[in-house]
């Protein structure tokens, strides 16, 4: 955290509650917290619905134009209450009121966010996590979306899926032939 200097840090140990995001999460988490700290309100919007668990009873407008509105006054805030972990927190929250649901593990994460941006500002009142969680969660979206793990990622795709990924160009030729004469498929 910037804000304390080159030498200080703060590590934190809880031996409560576990939980575990896949991966596709994480990076959906990322994608969100860095559109949010830029303002890119839509953005942070579309990647929290793809996190979600959404039904046929959903009102997903109902509960993007909520997000909407929380995001907005986050950032227009001038309360330690409209901070960006509550606004996340209650982003996640307010899901159950329009049919929206999220995991369990997704929720503990938001509260996790809750606790770190309490504890930070009894240390420091100056402290705001969308300031300084910045520099790191950019860091984080260079590691997760370097070329070279895109690489790698493929490279292992097609040692797992060698044979498929062999067969693919006949099988889109086939297809695009299909799709020529107009066949059924």
């Amino acid at each position: 955290m910037s804000s304390y200097g080159k030498n200080n840090k703060l590590g934190f140990l809880d031996f409560g509650i576990i939980g575990r995001l896949p991966k596709d999460t994480r990076k959906k988490l990322l994608l969100i917290l860095s559109h949010l700290v830029r303002k890119e309100f839509d953005e942070a919007i579309k990647h929290t619905l793809e996190i979600a668990q959404i039904c046929a009873e959903s009102d997903i407008q109902g509960y993007e134009s909520k997000l909407y509105g929380i995001f907005t006054s986050w950032y227009g805030s001038q309360l330690k209450e409209g901070t960006l972990t509550r606004a996340f927190f209650n982003a996640i929250a307010q899901g159950i009121h329009h049919k929206v649901y999220f995991a369990s593990d997704l929720v503990l994460f938001s509260k996790m966010l809750v606790t770190t941006e309490s504890v930070g500002a009894l240390l420091n009142p100056d402290f705001d996590i969308s300031v300084d969680a910045r520099p790191f969660i950019e860091e984080t979206m260079r590691a997760e979306m370097s070329p070279i793990k895109f690489i790698k990622g493929f490279i292992r795709n097609a040692l797992e899926h060698g044979e498929f990924i062999e067969e693919l160009p006949t099988h889109i030729i086939k297809l695009i032939k299909k799709i020529e004469e107009h066949e059924h498929f």
